[in-house]
């Protein structure tokens, strides 16, 4: 009989094996950057930030030049985004307007996709790529799309 001292073990080793798993690539061509974008936004959704970051890193090592999903890396910058507004470290929104840049360079089409794909509070956060994109560079404020953030969550103009 599993006692709940051994399932909390069971979940730890599935979790780390899955962290092995993505990190060292062993899912195949496309397959490894799905697994590391699931395996981070879980790592997010948990509230451990450095270990998603450091998924994203090691899978945007991993990418090189090369991108053979621009989907894939147009989440990737998204979840940079969301860790990034979470850490006091500096650097995430610029990784993600960087391989915003990469993916749309590769692929405008699939990368615009990603806005019906994705949730609307992720969206939101591809919206802000895509503006700070347009921009032509500069200094990256994020403060600027509060007010847009606020506009979504707002419901009490809805009649009842």
């Amino acid at each position: 009989m599993m006692t709940i001292r051994h399932l909390t073990k069971i979940k730890l080793l599935v979790t780390l094996a899955l962290a092995v798993f993505a990190l060292t690539g062993c899912a195949g061509p496309g397959g490894s950057e799905r697994d590391s974008i699931a395996l981070a936004r879980q790592k997010i959704i948990d509230g451990n930030f450095d270990s998603a970051a450091d998924i994203l890193d090691s899978t945007v090592k991993n990418l090189g030049d090369s991108i053979t999903s621009p989907k894939a890396v147009g989440e990737i910058a998204v979840l940079y985004m969301i860790i990034d507004e979470h850490q006091t470290e500096e650097g995430h929104n610029a990784k993600a307007l960087d391989l915003y840049r990469r993916a749309v360079a590769a692929d405008a089409d699939s990368v615009n996709a990603l806005f019906s794909e994705l949730e609307s509070a992720d969206a939101r956060y591809l919206f802000m790529l895509k503006n700070l994109d347009a921009q032509n560079g500069g200094e990256i404020d994020l403060s600027d799309f509060d007010e847009y953030e606020d506009e979504t969550d707002d419901s009490s103009d809805i009649p009842a």
